[in-house]
C-alpha cells in the first residue's frame, strides 16, 4: 500500500492545549494534562496557512482511602471530580521557512466545567496530629474561561517521512481562582512547557510512530504560596492508516503517556510535603482524515485510562478533536 496523497502534517488540534483544574500537583494535577500530545495531529504544519481546531475533553477521577491533597487553603481526601473542557485552537504557519523549518504560532481559547466532592479537613495539620483529623463533606463546582495557552514558537523540519518539531508553550493564569474553593476555573500561576516532537510516517505502508517529550516549569501560586515541582512528560502513538477512499484515511492504534514530577512541590503552602506526582496510562486512538486540493480535515478520538498514579486523581479521560487546515 502506498499512501501517496497522505499529508505530511495534519493540524495542531491540541498543540497548545489547556489547563486541567482539579487534577493538580497543587490539587492533584497541573496545567499540563497527561496524554494531551502524542500523535501526528499534534505536529505543527509543514506548509504555510491557517488552521482552526476544536478539542473536547472529559475526565472523571477519584482519590480514595485516607490520601490527602491540597486544594488552595483546603486539605481534601475522598476526592471525586469530573471535568468537562472545550477549546477553540487557532494557528498560523508563515512563509518563508526559518533555517529550513516552517514556523507556527498558535493560541487556545478554552472553557471549562468542574464538579468536585471531597472530605475537607476543618482543623489544622498540627491539631490533626494531636486530636485526630476532623472533616466535613463539601461539594463544589466552577465554570468559565480557564487558563489560556499560547505557543509563540513551534518549528517543523521535514526530512522525507520524518518530522522534527520543537514547541514552546506558555500557560497564562487567565481563569478565575479562589483559594477557599475546592473547584476553580484557573490555577493562578504560569507554566512554561518545552516540548520536542518526533514523527515518522511511512508513506508506503501507512504506519505512523510519533513521540513527544517535554519538560515544564511552573511559577508560584501567589495566593497560596505553593510552587508545583518541575515535570517531565512523555507521550507516544503507534498508528496504522488504511484508505477508505481516494480522499479518506482511517488510523487505529495505541496511545501511551507517562508523567513524572522530577522535583517536589515547595513553598510555605506545601504543608503536606513535596507530593511528587506520577501518572501512566495507555488506550486506543482512532483518527479519520479527509484531504482535498484546498484543505485537510481531521477528526480524532482517544480514550486514556490511567493505570498507575501517585499523589494525583486516578480515572479515565476521553478526547475528541477536530480541525481544518487550509
Amino acid at each position: 500500500m502506498c499512501l501517496k496523497t497522505f499529508p505530511l502534517r495534519i493540524l495542531p488540534l491540541t498543540l497548545i492545549l489547556f489547563s486541567g483544574v482539579i487534577r493538580a500537583e497543587e490539587g492533584g494535577s497541573g496545567l499540563y494534562v497527561p496524554g494531551a500530545y502524542s500523535s501526528l495531529i499534534n505536529i505543527t504544519p509543514n506548509k504555510p496557512g491557517f488552521a482552526i481546531g476544536n478539542t473536547f475533553y472529559f475526565y472523571h477521577g477519584e482519590v480514595g482511602g485516607t490520601a490527602t491533597l491540597p486544594f488552595g487553603l483546603l486539605l481534601a481526601s475522598g476526592i471525586d471530580a469530573s471535568i468537562y473542557f472545550a477549546s477553540i485552537n487557532l494557528a498560523y504557519t508563515v512563509s518563508p521557512t526559518i533555517l529550513g523549518a516552517h514556523y507556527t504560532a498558535a493560541v487556545s481559547i478554552p472553557y471549562i466545567w468542574v464538579e468536585a466532592e471531597a472530605k475537607i479537613s476543618i482543623n489544622s495539620p498540627l491539631l490533626a496530629r494531636t486530636i485526630g483529623q476532623q472533616t466535613k463533606t463539601v461539594r463544589d463546582s466552577a465554570n468559565g474561561i480557564t487558563d489560556m495557552a499560547f505557543c509563540p514558537v513551534a518549528l517543523n523540519w521535514t526530512f522525507g517521512d520524518l518530522q522534527i518539531n520543537p514547541q514552546f508553550t506558555v500557560y497564562a493564569p487567565t481563569g478565575s481562582y479562589n483559594k477557599s474553593q475546592l473547584a476553580n476555573a484557573g490555577q493562578n500561576h504560569w507554566m512554561f512547557d518545552n516540548v520536542l516532537g518526533l514523527s515518522y510516517l511511512n508513506h508506503k505502508t501507512g504506519t505512523e510512530l510519533t513521540v513527544f517529550g517535554g519538560f515544564a516549569v511552573a511559577t508560584e501560586n501567589q495566593a497560596t504560596h505553593y510552587l508545583n515541582g518541575d515535570i517531565f512528560h512523555l507521550e507516544a502513538t503507534l498508528e496504522q492508516f488504511l484508505p477508505l477512499s481516494k480522499q479518506d484515511l482511517i488510523g487505529i492504534g495505541p496511545n501511551f503517556f507517562y508523567f513524572q514530577q522530577v522535583t517536589g512541590d515547595s513553598g510555605s503552602g506545601a504543608v503536606l510535603g513535596d507530593l511528587k506526582g506520577t501518572d501512566m496510562g495507555v488506550g486506543p486512538v482512532v483518527t479519520l482524515i479527509h484531504t482535498s486540493s484546498k484543505y485537510v480535515y481531521s477528526v480524532q478520538a482517544k480514550w486514556l485510562p490511567e493505570l498507575e498514579t501517585r499523589n494525583r486523581l486516578r480515572g479515565n479521560g476521553v478526547w475528541v478533536s477536530a480541525g481544518l487546515q487550509w
